[in-house]
Formats: C-alpha cells, sequence, structure tokens
C-alpha cells in the first residue's frame, strides 16, 4: 500500500454517478444490504435518515462501505471491502483518503501493465463541455492556466535577497527569521548557491530546483521559532508548485482566471474552441462554465431567460474573436493582459473553519467562528429556513481531520460553530498543534470526542521539537548532563535505541506535529465526553 502508515481512508463504491432522479431505491437496497453511510454530492448522510433528492439535478452517490486506517495486518480486511465495493460499483471503487485526494480503481478499464485505471466509456466522456469528458487541462474551456515565472521573477537582475522573486507568500524570504528564509538558506548549503546572487547569474539546475523544486530530495531545515528550535527534513516543491498550493488553499480548491490574474500569473491560450460557431453559443458556453463572475449568484431559472447572443457577441467583439466552421478563434495575445491588482491580493479572513454553504439558490462562504447574526444573515442568503437544507460542498479547517466527522445530518451548526470557537481559543493559548497532534493519533470520527478532547488537552504531553526516536533520546539526555558530559553520551550511545525504549516507556507516538503522549504512562485513547452535544 503506497499511503503512508495512519492514513484514514474510505472504501466507497459509486453506483450513481452523473444521474438525475431521487434515487430512492438504491438507497433502501443499500440499508437492506447492511450498510451504514452513504455519500451524497460530496455530503456525509446516514442511511436510517430520510434522505430526499432533487429529482431535476444531477447525483453522485457512493456507498461507505468502509473506514480503515493504514497500519499492518488490514490487507485481508481491505481486500473484502474493496471486493464488495467492486461489486456494487460494477467494477468501479475509489478510495477517499480524508485529507487528500481521491484515487479511483478500475476492474473493467485498467492496464495490468502500466497500472492505469480509467472510468467507464460513456457517450458524455467525449463530450469536451461535459465534466465526464473536459479536457483535464482546460476543463472544457480551450485554454489552460499557467505559471508565468517571467511575472513571478519579473528583474532577473535582481538577487532572492534583493526581492528578485514578486508573488504572494515571498515577501518575507529574505527575513532570516521566517521559515522561507530558512528553507532556501538550507537550499543554498546543499547545492552550493547564495541568495545574493542575481536570479540570472545562477545555473540552469539552481534555477530549476528554485522553480520547480528538488523533486522528492529532502533538504534538513534549522528553523528557530517561537516555541523552540528544531530540524525539518522538508522535500522543496519549488516556487511554482508551491504557489498552486497556496492559491487552491485559498480559493476553495479550485483555479479561476480571476485569481491567477489577481496574482500575477498569465494564461497560456489555445487558439481554437471547438464547437462554437456562432455568437449564441459562445454566450452560452461562458455562462454555463460560469467564466463570467458577475454572473455567479443568478438562479438556474433566471440564467435561461439571458440573451445568450448579445452575451457572445460582447466577448468576441472584447476579446477581438472570429468565427470559423471549425471553432471560435481568439488570439493569444488577447487573453495576455497585466494582472490588475498586482502588489495588492486579496486578503484572506481569519478563520479557523470555511465553508461553502449550497442551497437551491446560491452558494455562500461561511468563515467560524461567527456570531448568531452572521449565521442569520447566512441562513437569509440562502433563503432557506434551517441548516438542514444547506449542503456543506467545501470545507478548509485549522484541522483537516474535521471533514471527517462534520456531518451535518447529525450535527447541528451551533456544535461546529462552538467547535470552531475552541480551535479559536486553542490558536489564541499556542495549544493548536497539540490537539493537532493528538488528535492526529486517535480514531475521532465524532464532532463530540473532538470537543471533549479540547477539554481534556492538558491530559497529554506535546513535545513540537521531538520528531524522531533520536530527537527523544536527545531531549532525556540533556535532563542528565550537559557540555562535554551530554555531547560524550550523544556520541557514544545508541540514539535510535534509547529513544524506542523511552517512547515505550512513555507509551508515546511520533506524530506529524512532534512527539505527544501521557503524563500518568497511560496508553493514548480518547477522553470521556465533558459536555452534552446532543443535537439541537
Amino acid at each position: 500500500m503506497s499511503l503512508a502508515e495512519r492514513t484514514k481512508f474510505q472504501v466507497l463504491a459509486p453506483i450513481v454517478r452523473g444521474k438525475k432522479g431521487r434515487h430512492e431505491k438504491v438507497f433502501e437496497s443499500a440499508k437492506k444490504s447492511g450498510y451504514v453511510r452513504v455519500i451524497v454530492d460530496g455530503n456525509m448522510y446516514d442511511l436510517s435518515e430520510d434522505i430526499t433528492l432533487d429529482k431535476n439535478i444531477k447525483h453522485n452517490i457512493e456507498i461507505v462501505v468502509d473506514r480503515l486506517i493504514v497500519r499492518s495486518g488490514i490487507e485481508k480486511r481491505l481486500t473484502d471491502s474493496i471486493e464488495n465495493a467492486l461489486k456494487l460499483g460494477n467494477g468501479l471503487v475509489n478510495i477517499d483518503v480524508i485529507g487528500g485526494d481521491t484515487i479511483t480503481f478500475s476492474q473493467n478499464f485498467a492496464c495490468v501493465d502500466c497500472g492505469i485505471s480509467i472510468d467507464e466509456i460513456q457517450p458524455r466522456s467525449f463530450s469536451f463541455n461535459h465534466p465526464f469528458g473536459a479536457c483535464p487541462d482546460c476543463y472544457g474551456l480551450g485554454y489552460k492556466m499557467e505559471f508565468d515565472v517571467d511575472l513571478m521573477i519579473p528583474d532577473k537582475s535582481l538577487s532572492i535577497n534583493e526581492g528578485a522573486i514578486v508573488v504572494l507568500g515571498w515577501q518575507s524570504a529574505n527575513d532570516k527569521k521566517s521559515f522561507t528564509n530558512a528553507i532556501l538558506q538550507a537550499l543554498c548549503k546543499k547545492y552550493k548557491f547564495d541568495l545574493d546572487t542575481p536570479f540570472e547569474d545562477y545555473s540552469d539546475n539552481i534555477k530549476d530546483i528554485l522553480i520547480n523544486g528538488t523533486h522528492g530530495e529532502s533538504v534538513p531545515v534549522h528553523y528557530t521559532g517561537q516555541r523552540g528550535q528544531g530540524v525539518y527534513d522538508i522535500a522543496f516543491e519549488g516556487l511554482v508548485q508551491m504557489e498552486v498550493d497556496e492559491l487552491c488553499q485559498t480559493n476553495g480548491g479550485e483555479l479561476t482566471l480571476q485569481r491567477l490574474l489577481d496574482l500575477a500569473y498569465s494564461v497560456d491560450c489555445c487558439h481554437v474552441v471547438p464547437g462554437i460557431r456562432d455568437d449564441a453559443a459562445l454566450g452560452r458556453f461562458y455562462v454555463e462554465n460560469e467564466f463570467l463572475p458577475e454572473l455567479e449568484q443568478v438562479p438556474e431559472s433566471v440564467l435561461e431567460l439571458l440573451d445568450y447572443a448579445k452575451i457572445g457577441e460582447k466577448m468576441r467583439r472584447d476579446e477581438h474573436g472570429a468565427m470559423t466552421p471549425n471553432g471560435y478563434v481568439v488570439r493569444e495575445a488577447e487573453l495576455r493582459q497585466a494582472p490588475p491588482n498586482l502588489g495588492r491580493p486579496p486578503r484572506k479572513p481569519p478563520y479557523m473553519i470555511h465553508f461553502l454553504c449550497v442551497s437551491d439558490v446560491r452558494a455562500v462562504k461561511l468563515y467560524l467562528p461567527a456570531k448568531q447574526a452572521e449565521l442569520d444573515a447566512v441562513l437569509d442568503c440562502l433563503e432557506v429556513d434551517s441548516w438542514q437544507e444547506v449542503q456543506l460542498e467545501e470545507c478548509d479547517t485549522a484541522m483537516p481531520e474535521m471533514w471527517a466527522f462534520v456531518d451535518m445530518a447529525h450535527t447541528s451548526m451551533e456544535q461546529v460553530n462552538q467547535f470552531a470557537q475552541c480551535l479559536e481559543m486553542l490558536d489564541a493559548n499556542g495549544e493548536l498543534a497539540a490537539f493537532k497532534a493528538v488528535a492526529s493519533q486517535l480514531d475521532i470520527y465524532k464532532l463530540e470526542d473532538a470537543m471533549a478532547l479540547t477539554e481534556h488537552l492538558s491530559e497529554y504531553a506535546f513535545e513540537p521539537n521531538i520528531h524522531s526516536l533520536e530527537d527523544r533520546a536527545r531531549e532525556e539526555l540533556s535532563l542528565m548532563a550537559d557540555g562535554p558530559e551530554l555531547d560524550l553520551l550523544i556520541r557514544n550511545l545508541n540514539l535510535t535505541a534509547y529513544g524506542a525504549d523511552l517512547m515505550y516507556r512513555d507509551r508515546g507516538i511520533l506524530s506529524d506535529y512532534g512527539y505527544v503522549h501521557r503524563p500518568d504512562g497511560q496508553p493514548m485513547h480518547l477522553p470521556q465526553q465533558g459536555m452534552d452535544m446532543t443535537m439541537q
């Protein structure tokens, strides 16, 4: 199994993919077969509840066959779960990695030599403007979004310390107290270059490392922060990929044209958009693909009343495009324009939890914690009476594991907001990393368990600077000796074995955030629930 140890994932059987209907018989059959949960359009539901779907909207339905954590001894259970999922999904199975991407495997459309799997081939697979058949690079739009290094580093005669990199997140590259600078210093030490050299004078290899990363090779990064000093093994992703990650994180996981232009990136345009042969088709194309941000909040019923021909004519004139028998043609130069907000990127509002709330009318972003008046305003904007009528399409949170146990069918928004307030308090007290470290090692699938942990966090010890057995051994030795005596012990002691013995004694665990254990020597376990979390 290629997933990292302790990775949480779900085995899903895709039984409905992009089909309209209420699908009541699907839910009834799954319930009779003994399954408990189902994912509908990205939202988790319990099969014991009444699931009502809009018959006029296309839906995706996946049965949750099993929930697992990567560790030794799960092979047989995983095999059985995958076999059951393949039977239910007609040869398809989805592995939903908590906090990561969903991996699709196919029994029928797969290559045994290269391991590539594809979905079932259908007529829609050949439609350029359908989600199931669109080009993965341009999403059926006819153009693709790419990063322009010349805009990211406009003046290559400058050094990095002089501010050669101008994109968002790199303003602190020359600040010796920043983590970005610590990464750059580690790269300088390993690959023998400095930050005072003009960028244009770097070798091609150094330029490639800075732009495209170390291609998986880790470098030791020495960093001193508010919570102490540590050494972190970092596989540098490169300027381009780091900006992609930042862009997706701050934009709900999607790249939009406006967002790219705002952040000083360019658009690499294809010359022909096939299938578009008149202004009406062009106007409908721009509207249906949400290319016009001013129409994002307009209901579907109103969109059908628009004059697509007039919209298409305006877009064609503005872009100086032309209609041909083979499609709509636009010059690349017409789409290459200076970014409008260069140097003033939009600020990301502070939040602990961010939801994209969707109703039949519109979609609204919700940042938690929020005041009751703010929650009521969101409901008013969505034109619904309760949160049970709201779908949560996206979630960005300070706790990546949260999405696994937030189920609005069994959890009230008041509870989620209360949890966000707890996270905010932990963050203010400098305890959020400790909470995430402990939570990542416990099988938390319920919000009440996460809330209980916030109340009992003091029962756990957290060492953020310990990331290996050797670190644990050094920390213990530093309590016993110092100076030359400490150096002598470190040089002559098997630190790995000693650290393993200490961890066994502590019943501790190495997490991605640091070392956690209970001071009382008890094994790691979920605390007792400390408050009433019943449904409101």
